[in-house]
């Protein structure tokens, strides 16, 4: 669950100030703006609209431009230009100005000004006909092509504060995607960390806390995200597809060169070797290999019995089957602190266990596990 947001200017707005915005909006698409010409709208102009607080403005859509660090997927695009067609515009872009070179950059909202531009592509120079579609072309969006599409101008275009707002606007828009979000955790941090650095004493904060405020996660996940994300990327890729993302974080203590041949050997083996081992393997002076590990692995069992070649399986069957439990356990720990957070009228709205019921449960397995031991 998203906890409450805290301070500094980065922090999304309030849902009151959204619906001031919305409304702002809504008035633009219905084309009931004072001013409907299409001449550029020149930096620091303000709408005289007094409800206005996010200074939303038209901009025309040659004027404004995609960021070069958006590196988000565009993905259901289709579902989204139908959306729009039928719909019109239901929340403007998120924008920043550049002097220099007299644009406006995008930090929120690729994906709609690339739906935007289609639908005018497509139906800008079409034929006119009385299908329903090119009527709600008409309706809903030819205007974004005659007057400009809706756009909240942010005032600090500061480069860190407008790709900390990139992240954090695209992080709960985008689907789930856990080994992405660990590197964009990672690169909030940098971020952050180089703002903090500008600000004086009094002004410095919790990196971890902010990061978990803006992007609605515990600061127990922001570090575990932290140290994946910092992961060389070949070992992201292959540890986020078999052992996920926490477990993945341990790794972070490796040296960089280490992580690449642990990455390039679990690639080629599929097996991936605890941290301790890890680091054994490929920091020792002598670095071995993961398929080296195996040769000797096969030859010790060759010399083995076969006796003692099951009682080896068994016994690393139930190791095996420990660790994932202990896996588990730590899963389990972790996830009630966060539910212990979660406000006691939404739990009962949700129809969740609440703590007690919670706690009888955990009791239930303690007395199974005594049982047993007798």
């Amino acid at each position: 669950m998203k906890k409450k947001k805290i301070g500094l200017d980065l922090s999304r707005v309030s849902s009151a100030l959204e619906s001031s915005a919305e409304a702002t909006i809504a008035q633009q698409v219905d084309g009931r703006e004072e001013d409907n010409d299409k001449s550029t709208i020149k930096p620091g102009q303000t709408n005289k609209n007094p409800i206005n607080l996010f200074r939303i403005m038209n901009i025309q859509k040659n004027q404004i431009r995609r960021n070069k660090k958006n590196d988000y997927p565009i993905v259901e695009i289709e579902k989204l230009e139908w959306s729009i067609l039928h719909f019109g515009l239901i929340e403007a872009l998120s924008v920043h100005y550049d002097p220099e070179s007299n644009m406006y950059e995008l930090e929120a909202g690729e994906r709609r000004y690339t739906a935007i531009t289609n639908l005018i592509n497509r139906y800008g120079n079409a034929i006119p006909s009385d299908s329903e579609e090119y009527k709600n072309y008409k309706k809903n969006v030819e205007q974004f092509d005659l007057n400009g599409i809706p756009c909240k101008v942010e005032e600090d275009s500061h480069p860190l504060y407008s790709e900390a707002r990139l992240i954090i606007a695209n992080a709960e828009r985008r689907p789930d995607d856990p080994a992405f979000m660990a590197k964009k955790t990672h690169d909030l941090a940098r971020i952050y960390h180089e703002i903090n650095a500008m600000l004086p004493a009094n002004e410095k904060f919790s990196i971890n806390e902010k990061i978990a405020s803006d992007l609605g996660i515990g600061t127990r996940q922001v570090m575990r995200n932290k140290q994946f994300g910092s992961l060389e990327p070949e070992l992201q890729q292959v540890l986020a597809k078999r052992v996920g993302i926490n477990e993945g974080a341990r790794y972070h203590t490796m040296t960089p060169d280490a992580q690449k041949k642990l990455a390039k050997d679990i690639e080629e083996t599929g097996t991936v070797p605890d941290v301790d081992s890890a680091k054994k393997i490929y920091e020792a002076s002598n670095s071995s290999s993961l398929f080296q590990i195996k040769e000797e692995e096969q030859k010790e069992q060759a010399s083995i019995s076969p006796e003692k070649a099951v009682a080896v399986k068994k016994s690393a069957d139930v190791k095996a089957a420990l660790k994932s439990l202990n896996r588990q356990i730590k899963k389990i720990k972790s996830a009630f602190e966060e539910y212990k957070e979660i406000d006691e009228d939404l739990i009962q709205t949700l129809g969740l266990f609440n703590p007690s019921e919670i706690q009888d449960e955990i009791l239930a397995i303690i007395q199974e596990l005594q049982s047993l031991e007798r």
